[in-house]
């Protein structure tokens, strides 16, 4: 039995305190290094690439945000993603030549501030929170018709417009699983103006301001005079092509997996129904046809039945590319 005197222990509980504080020291440096490893790894995992995030490990470019009405790209490069799901609806895993791609669009009524994208891989699942960013609110336009316009949206062409009402909304919610579409896409005009955007709130008044009705302008209108040139603005099957007593002479052409683009108020068609056409094709020539105030080109587009901004997909579509060659050269450069 060891026998320390008063001083002895004094110096010894010194001893053991003074080793306590550099394990519990050391113990926090290892827990520090610890959360700064996880943290360095998380940040070389990700990388902002045009608003998107690459994240490396997960072989996978998703959007940062999301908004109501604009197309939206998921960019694969890893072959052991299986599936991919938005708030557990799965989506369509497209092939590409170096790469796979997924689309989706929100409803311009959505009302969920974030959206979940979870992707299987190799049977494990990954889950990524995309908040939901609102716009300002869209713009507001009052139309005036003439007394012939008038008539279109009158009593008696009620069951006209319920006809083919239901006839396009079938016509857009018949997805073809093949891919038409090609990329990079094209403008349809060979000058762009937009004079309304998507998403406009429309107000119809006839000649003496009465409203005659509202309405949400699910397109973009591009200024054309009469007899402008329109082209495809990707391959297509055209899936419409034909008179309506609303849209005018217009075109529907299917770019595949549920994709469609429309073409409103033409003055004469170039195309016929299930005529293969390519990007650039002239498929019609603007006019004023339908409910329309003056020659100009309706351009639209929906997905899987979603009316969506016309060139927001534009814009996505000659994305993906750029995305992937610059993911590329940046592998390349580490």
């Amino acid at each position: 039995m060891i026998i320390r005197t008063k001083k002895e222990k004094f110096k010894f509980k010194i001893l053991e305190d003074t080793i306590k504080k550099k394990w519990v020291f050391f113990y926090f440096l290892i827990l520090f290094s610890f959360f700064f490893i996880i943290l360095s790894a998380e940040q070389s995992n990700v990388e902002v690439i045009n608003s998107k995030y690459l994240y490396r490990f997960d072989g996978v470019l998703i959007p940062s945000y999301a908004q109501n009405g604009k197309f939206n790209t998921i960019l694969i490069l890893d072959s052991g993603i299986e599936k991919i799901l938005i708030d557990k609806s799965e989506l369509d895993i497209i092939d590409n030549v170096d790469f796979k791609l997924s689309f989706f669009v929100l409803p311009l009524n959505n009302k969920k501030s974030s959206i979940t994208i979870v992707i299987q891989k190799k049977g494990k699942l990954l889950e990524y929170q995309i908040p939901v960013i609102e716009k300002d609110p869209y713009p507001k336009s009052e139309i005036i018709l003439d007394n012939s316009k008038k008539e279109i949206v009158s009593s008696k062409n009620t069951e006209k417009r319920e006809e083919e009402s239901k006839f396009f909304n079938n016509l857009l919610n018949t997805k073809s699983n093949l891919r038409y579409f090609t990329l990079p896409f094209i403008n349809p005009l060979e000058i762009m103006m937009i004079v309304s955007v998507f998403g406009n709130s429309r107000v119809y008044k006839d000649l003496n301001m009465n409203i005659l009705y509202t309405s949400t302008h699910l397109g973009v209108d591009l200024k054309a005079s009469e007899n402008t040139k329109v082209y495809a603005i990707s391959t297509a099957r055209v899936a419409f092509a034909g008179y309506s007593i609303t849209r005018g002479n217009c075109i529907y052409l299917d770019h595949g997996y549920g994709l469609y683009s429309s073409y409103f108020h033409l003055n004469k068609l170039n195309v016929k129904e299930r005529q293969i056409v390519f990007a650039g094709d002239l498929i019609g020539y603007s006019g004023s046809t339908g409910i329309s105030t003056g020659p100009h080109l309706h351009l639209g587009a929906t997905f899987l039945g979603i009316n969506l901004d016309p060139i927001s997909l534009i814009n996505e579509m000659n994305e993906i590319e750029e995305n992937y060659s610059r993911i590329k050269i940046n592998q390349s450069n580490k």
